[in-house]
This record gives C-alpha cells, sequence and structure tokens, in this order.
C-alpha cells in the first residue's frame, strides 16, 4: 500500500497478493519506513485510493487503521469506508475511552456495524 501510494507502484492491482483462500487478496501495508502512519492514512492520496480504486478492486474491502482516540488525520477515512467494526480490548479499555471512541466515531459521521 505504502510502495503504491507513493507511486513506487504502477497501480492497486500490482501491490495486492494472493492467499490461499480463494477470492481473497490482500494489500499489505508495507516495508517502507513512515514516521507517522496516520499521516499517510490522512493522506488525499488514500483518500482517492479508497474512493475510485478500491472499488474496482473487491466487493468488500476491509481497512485495519490506527485507533481512533486521539487526533489521528486517518480519521477522515472512516465516513469513506461501507462500516466501521469497533474494537476495543477486554479488561484493558475502560467504559469511558469506550465511549470517547464511540463519540469519536459519531462526530465522524462513521457508520458503526458492530
Amino acid at each position: 500500500l505504502l510502495e503504491m501510494l507513493v507511486g513506487n507502484l504502477p497501480g492497486p492491482v500490482d501491490a495486492t497478493h494472493e492467499t490461499p483462500v480463494e477470492a481473497i487478496r490482500v494489500l499489505p501495508a508495507g516495508s517502507m519506513p513512515v514516521n507517522d502512519i496516520g499521516l499517510l492514512f490522512g493522506s488525499r492520496t488514500m483518500e482517492r485510493f479508497l474512493q475510485f480504486h478500491a472499488p474496482q478492486l473487491a466487493d468488500l474491502v476491509l481497512i485495519d487503521a490506527p485507533p481512533v482516540l486521539g487526533d489521528d488525520p486517518g480519521l477522515r477515512l472512516l465516513p469513506l469506508a461501507d462500516g466501521v467494526v469497533y474494537v476495543v480490548r477486554l479488561g484493558e479499555t475502560d467504559s469511558a475511552r469506550a465511549r470517547s471512541g464511540l463519540a469519536a466515531l459519531a462526530r465522524m459521521d462513521a457508520k458503526v456495524v458492530g
């Protein structure tokens, strides 16, 4: 993904990899060093990828994104998703922080599906 977004690969199809499961392909983040992954996820290039290229690659695109708590530029991608699965750690995330994360998702008009 990183290599494609910075222009080192011609396009999304070149960045995807086959998996042992039929009809499932993976687009790994890549191995390029990035000082702030949130800046990448919040970039206009990533936004264009999600709007124009990802729908041509698959019927369903899953993104393992940075945490929603805090001021992360990647949060602006959430409204582009068909749905958001909000994950917290049992026994580690207290209810106030979990509610704060849900409030952040609501402010971003994210469609929480689970």
